[in-house]
């Protein structure tokens, strides 16, 4: 362990500024968790320079493997010999083995505990890192003008180091990436189906056409990919039990793996990934996406190739359904207007509405 808290003395970070931040808390154990490549390890490395003397360990670095059970035996004793603030335990799997060790430094030192994983831990202050937003990717991406960062943004997608890439290697780091891990082949599977409307059981009977695989097996793939919020399922308005929409953490994967398009799923998934940072998005039948607010019932239209005469046919739709709305977003690719009758409505380019206001 020495040699390995003398080499993450030295690390150097890029500067990717997020807008999650975890407490400095003395004796507070923080869980960090979120979807494959959305910059946990990068994060918590950021969190560590708040600290006086911080050791950060990778639970997943496999020159470690054989020795992880000593490690876990004597990390406790290591950590308060070297007075050490805060520990860091990166891509942590296995809860039981390093129990003991938690326990005893959260007794016997005031070090803060950063635990990073790909699900949520239990019991534990929870702080989920998303994919970036357009407003981080606009904070370090180099272009001039909103139209050409959102062309490339749906180009690079939510994962930071893809955006840092020449452009001639994301498209193969995209796909190394849903080669990654378990499931893949279930990941890559479902891609297809962004902005679908489907239960479970309709991707399980899709996926047994093309793979060897049980029921069992889907839903608790499914239900981790859920915990791990690579994939989101939003639920129709006022009916739970409905088939639900279907979007991904990074709404670029699909296209480094098929050449088919689907440009209103596409823009739909971006949409989700900008709300859902707020609360629980809903769906009805003339509204892609409904908040609720304490405030107001916010409702949101994707329209990206609409006229305007058609985007003003959706709206008098979405009021005949919804007369309790506040207001109504229509995020669009370059068309802007308001109305205020028969509902306050704003119609916006996506640039616009990512980059405002909370709405």
């Amino acid at each position: 362990m020495e040699r390995i808290y003398e080499k993450e003395q030295k690390h150097s970070l890029k500067p990717l500024a997020r807008k999650l931040a975890i407490p400095t808390t003395k004796r507070e154990i923080f869980n960090l968790y979120g979807a494959p490549k959305v910059g946990k390890t990068i994060l918590a490395k950021r969190h560590s320079e708040h600290f006086k003397n911080p050791f950060y360990l990778d639970c997943g670095d496999i020159r470690l493997q054989q020795y992880l059970a000593d490690i876990a035996d004597s990390l406790s004793r290591f950590i308060i010999q070297k007075q050490c603030d805060l520990l860091i335990l990166d891509h942590f799997s296995m809860p039981a083995l390093f129990q003991a060790a938690i326990d005893k430094i959260h007794m016997h030192s005031t070090a803060s505990i950063l635990l990073v994983s790909k699900s949520p831990l239990p019991n534990r202050a929870q702080y989920c890192l998303s994919g970036l937003d357009f407003e981080e990717y606009v904070s370090f991406a180099h272009s001039n003008t909103s139209e050409h960062l959102f062309n490339l943004f749906l180009l690079d997608g939510t994962l930071p180091e893809i955006c840092l890439l020449d452009e001639s290697k994301k498209g193969e780091r995209k796909r190394e990436i849903l080669a990654l891990g378990d499931n893949t082949r279930i990941l890559q599977g479902i891609l297809p189906f962004m902005g679908h409307t489907l239960t479970t059981h309709h991707l399980y009977t899709h996926l047994k056409k093309t793979q060897s695989i049980s029921k069992d097996t889907i839903y608790r793939c499914i239900h981790d990919f859920k915990l791990q919020k690579i994939v989101f399922f939003v639920p129709k308005l006022y009916h739970e039990k409905a088939p639900k929409k279907i979007y991904f953490w990074d709404f670029s994967l699909f296209s480094a793996i098929s050449y088919q398009r689907n440009f209103v799923a596409l823009f739909e998934n971006m949409i989700f990934l900008e709300l859902q940072k707020i609360g629980q998005p809903f769906y009805s039948n003339h509204l892609d996406f409904l908040l609720t607010t304490k405030d107001a019932n916010i409702g949101f239209i994707a329209a990206p190739f609409l006229s305007e005469d058609s985007i003003l046919k959706r709206i008098e739709k979405a009021y005949s359904q919804h007369k309790d709305l506040a207001r109504l977003y229509v995020i669009t690719l370059a068309t802007a207007f308001e109305r205020k009758a028969p509902l306050p409505s704003f119609v916006l380019p996506f640039w616009e509405f990512a980059l405002g206001e909370q709405w």
